[in-house]
């Protein structure tokens, strides 16, 4: 940072000190002996003059200068969600004991990060939690509001993985008839608006699915009819991605195929079969008496 003084039109060089000094030491050679008015002015600089008395050929003369108060930040143009804003500063002309009031304002309002005493340098780091969108970050005087710096920061939602919601019940399918069984639309979340989540099924172990039963990811469907040499229990792995995250998100659950239930053939009771013998028997041993009894009659006329 350069600050240029000039005494009657002459260039006079600052030598010996710093801004942050606030003071300046100006030599002054071959002159001629007079009154003479020093206008100093420049970058964060208040513009100032001052009245010398030259009466020598070689002046040294200190004067006091007044820095405009100033704030200098800095800090990323983009951040990720879920990570660390880092906000750093220089200041000029404020006294270390001023307080610098640090705050994030964005769409819904202001949120105040911190209070520093306004060192040379200052840092804070911040753990963003907000929403995806575009904040300002300023930096300013906590009993000035006008002197501040301000700078704009990219908020970036960094993508989150889909999560289980419901756990998938375990099932159970019988040797010989049909099975189809839906999950829950709701079984897998995803945190992100927007992401379309993707479906796959496998045994625990990663191989395939046994050949009695086939997945419709479109529809989140299991369907298919097992024999008699599936009957058991298999574990199955349902596992989501949103396209993006490198490992997918798995869930799991068990169907047990068991055998189907064997109808015997009912066993006829023995009694009845007595009772229908006896049945019959009697009715033809009435027949023979009525047969008998008819008889007689005619050879007895």
């Amino acid at each position: 940072m350069s600050t240029l003084f000039t005494a009657e039109g002459i260039q006079v060089d600052l030598i010996n000190t710093t801004l942050s000094d606030l003071a300046g030491r100006f030599a002054f050679n071959g002159l001629p002996l007079g009154l003479y008015r020093l206008d100093v002015s420049g970058e964060n600089v208040e513009a100032q003059s001052f009245d010398i008395t030259i009466d020598s050929k070689q002046v040294m003369f200190d004067v006091v200068v007044d820095i405009v108060p100033s704030i200098l930040i800095n800090t990323e143009n983009v951040v990720f969600n879920g990570e660390n804003l880092r906000v750093s500063w220089d200041v000029a002309g404020l006294d270390q004991n001023d307080e610098l009031n640090v705050k994030l304002v964005h769409a819904s309002g202001q949120l105040n990060l911190a209070t520093e005493l306004a060192a040379q340098a200052g840092q804070i780091i911040w753990p963003v939690d907000i929403a995806e969108q575009t904040v300002t970050v300023v930096v300013e005087l906590a009993n000035d509001e006008t002197v501040n710096a301000s700078a704009q920061v990219v908020v970036i939602q960094k993508n989150r993985a889909p999560v289980v919601n419901i756990a998938i019940p375990d099932q159970e399918a019988q040797s010989g008839l049909a099975y189809s069984f839906t999950f829950d639309a709701q079984t897998f979340t995803d945190a992100d608006e927007g992401d379309e989540l993707t479906y796959s099924a496998t045994l625990e172990d990663g191989t395939e699915l046994p050949s009695w039963l086939s997945f419709e990811a479109d529809t989140r469907t299991f369907s298919g009819t097992p024999g008699d040499a599936h009957i058991g229990m298999v574990t199955i792995a349902v596992s989501v991605t949103d396209g993006e995250i490198s490992q997918p998100v798995t869930e799991q659950f068990s169907i047990n195929v068991v055998a189907a239930p064997v109808v015997e053939k009912p066993v006829e009771d023995s009694s009845d079969n007595d009772n229908d013998n006896d049945s019959g028997s009697l009715g033809w041993f009435s027949l023979i008496l009525i047969v008998f009894a008819f008889t007689r009659r005619l050879v007895n006329r």
